[in-house]
């Protein structure tokens, strides 16, 4: 077999070492400086194109002709206005150079006003010499180039991604990620064009709604090119610097389309970035923000890449109303991410994340040991003795930050929830305040303040090893003070505990119902004063605890289960 592989090979020896190529040089006419990313076509006789390349940071492209025979060389650039060459002859094995030099071709902004008044391009291949032909021919070269980089080329790229669900708000309430390296490769798979010709690129299926995207070989496809008019983007003087070129579908189609803008750098007209989104298809009232951006990126040595994408898709429920159903909006999902050439990837790994301090307005200290979570927990930190925190993150927008520490089931308080937003490179700050003295009196008791010789005496039951709430369970607090029992009643009717206050021979007793997975409020015990409290659990369990006399307005106290 080994024999078989070997003559196999030999055979094929000579083939190769006959290959016809051409070599060709692109420089600048007025500069002479080389063009990096240069597009080198070989073409047949008949205008076919047989093979094409990029060119490397030198200017430099080699094409391969399948046999010897006449042929066509074509060179464009971005920017520049492009050269084919006369018929040249290519003997077996040989090899030939060329140098061209290509003339720059900078558009007319004032050509521009006046074309973005036009109406718009349907068939843009045959709309030769128009201001929208001239853009999309710009686009279409980095467009290429990004696809022949992708097929062609192996750069080592550091690849981050991320998957996230929104909440109706827009803030991120779950994110998954991931970081790679590999070689260059889609962002993103576009379905079949002609999927999206037919049924357009809002189709349902059984397992939801799905919104499409087109990527950089779809654009590039006769496909799009036919369902969609293009025009040149009004100029907007916030936008100088950038030039765009919209489209939109054809009047005649009747799914559910795309449209959008791709821009190109106004100097030197290289594809900067492409945004969309959708027509056609009604979103549920409130919906926004739904579509996707794309970012190209030019590498040193000629090539494109896609260096950031991103899409946001609305999720979409159902709500019943008198005459039927009607599409309801039930938050979103964004899928992207990132791409940088991984000798790249360590400068340009600035750190993106939140940082704070959660601080304890009813203690007056910051408060330690506090949960901060972001997109539902997969993200956490937990506060140091200062209350500060620290999430990083690979994502950036608006973020849903989530506060929880066993003092707010206490208190009566549900986890705390703050808002961030996320700028790439950079740390947001979101400082969390806990409510203070005077609010939880006002919550709890119903009262500003309380009679100097009274305390709120705040009582949670937690499960050991799941830290969370025990069962139902009623809690009685006694003391052998009798002398305040008229204001401690006053104050217990007041309280949301509504704590049943009784008297008797040896002191006075508190009992609440059942703790609500919140903690039980006493608000009228005395102050400086010992205390027996007991948490009878369903089934029989008695939790007894003893406090000692203390002066503190506002006293807690966490039983635990088992010990």
């Amino acid at each position: 077999m080994r024999i078989r592989s070997a003559a196999f090979l030999l055979g094929l020896a000579p083939t190769l070492l006959a290959a016809q190529t051409v070599v060709v040089r692109a420089a600048d006419a007025t500069t002479h400086a080389a063009l990096g990313g240069a597009l080198v076509s070989l073409q047949d006789e008949a205008g076919k194109r047989i093979a094409r390349v990029l060119a490397d940071e030198r200017g430099r492209g080699a094409v391969t002709a399948p046999a010897p025979g006449r042929y066509r060389i074509r060179v464009d650039a971005i920017g520049y206005q492009g050269r084919s060459s006369e018929p040249v002859a290519l003997a077996v094995g040989a090899t030939v150079e060329r140098r061209f030099e290509l003339d720059p071709a900078p558009l007319n902004l004032n050509e521009l006003v006046v074309a973005s008044s036009r109406p718009a391009q349907c068939s843009i291949d045959e709309a030769a010499g128009t201001v929208a032909a001239r853009l999309w021919d710009e686009a279409r070269k980095a467009l290429t180039s990004a696809e022949i980089t992708r097929t062609t080329r192996s750069t080592e790229l550091e690849l981050r991604t991320f998957e996230r669900r929104l909440d109706v708000r827009g803030r991120v309430v779950g994110e998954t990620s991931q970081v790679r390296r590999g070689p260059s490769t889609r962002p993103f798979v576009a379905t079949n064009a002609d999927s999206l010709h037919r049924f357009g690129y809002v189709q349902h299926r059984f397992d939801g709604t799905w919104f499409h995207a087109p990527d950089a070989e779809l654009l590039l496809g006769e496909q799009f090119l036919g369902d969609h008019c293009f025009r040149p983007a009004d100029l907007d003087p916030k936008t100088a610097a950038r030039i765009g070129l919209e489209f939109a579908p054809t009047k005649d189609r009747e799914v559910p389309e795309v449209h959008g803008t791709l821009w190109l750098d106004a100097r030197t007209l290289e594809l900067r970035t492409m945004e969309f989104g959708y027509t056609g298809y009604e979103l549920p009232s409130g919906t926004v923000g739904v579509g996707g951006r794309l970012e190209f990126l030019r590498l040193p040595n000629g090539g494109w890449i896609v260096t950031r994408w991103e899409i946001r898709m609305p999720v979409i429920g159902s709500r019943r109303l008198m005459a039927g159903r009607a599409d309801s909006l039930m938050g979103y999902r964004e899928a992207g991410g990132s791409a940088v050439p991984a000798s790249l990837a360590t400068a340009r790994s600035l750190t993106t994340g939140v940082t704070g301090i959660v601080f304890d307005s009813l203690r007056g200290r910051p408060l330690a040991g506090a949960i901060v979570s972001m997109e539902e927990g997969t993200r956490a930190d937990t506060t140091d003795d200062a209350g500060r925190f620290l999430i990083e993150s690979p994502g950036t927008g608006e973020y849903l930050l989530t506060v929880d520490h066993p003092s707010l089931r206490l208190r009566g308080l549900d986890p705390i929830r703050v808002g961030a937003r996320l700028v790439r490179g950079t740390i947001d700050t979101a400082n969390v305040a806990v409510e203070g003295a005077a609010a939880t009196l006002r919550r709890l008791c119903r009262v500003d303040r309380l009679d100097p010789r009274l305390a709120l005496l705040l009582i949670a039951g937690i499960d050991s090893g799941s830290n969370r709430p025990l069962p139902a369970a009623t809690v009685r607090v006694r003391t052998s003070s009798p002398f305040l029992i008229g204001q401690s009643a006053a104050a217990a009717r007041g309280g949301a505990a509504r704590m049943r206050v009784t008297a008797g021979s040896r002191g006075t007793e508190w009992e609440t119902g059942q703790i609500d997975g919140k903690g039980a409020v006493a608000c009228g015990i005395p102050r400086d004063a010992p205390l027996e409290v007991d948490v009878l659990l369903p089934g029989g369990t008695r939790l007894a605890r003893h406090l000692d006399p203390d002066t503190a307005s506002i006293r807690e106290l966490v039983i635990r289960h088992p010990d």
